[in-house]
């Protein structure tokens, strides 16, 4: 048996069909002899263009702007969560605590889908 065709054989089905996707790809970057004159007027132009969208002044400030953001998010989830904790000073409060709580989360986790009808074997 052929030692690629044996890799093929192996992979999980899902994994056998990237080499027909990606061939073709890859063929069309290896042969740009043959595409028409309108489209070499197209890969000079798209070669031109700035592959950078940001200016180089702010790249070091938009490099860290997802992971600032997400730990403020959580900075203020934690203060208000905190804040929340300590109001709770007698049994009532914390009841209505955990009820506003559990009423949160069963909201948030959607209603369980009805049981199908009579089912045939």
């Amino acid at each position: 048996m052929n030692p690629r065709s044996s890799l093929l054989v192996s992979l999980p089905k899902a994994d056998r069909r990237w080499p027909t996707a990606v061939i073709p790809f890859l063929l069309s970057l290896c042969l740009p002899s043959l595409a028409p004159a309108d489209d070499e007027q197209l890969v000079k132009s798209l070669r031109t263009l700035d592959a950078n969208v940001v200016p180089a002044a702010e790249r070091d400030a938009m490099v860290n702007q997802v992971r600032d953001h997400l730990r403020r998010l959580l900075r203020e989830a934690n203060e208000h969560s905190s804040v929340e904790w300590q109001q709770i000073k007698t049994r009532e409060d914390w009841e209505r605590f955990r009820s506003d709580k559990l009423a949160a989360l069963k909201k948030s986790l959607g209603s369980w889908p009805k049981p199908p009808g009579l089912i045939k074997p």
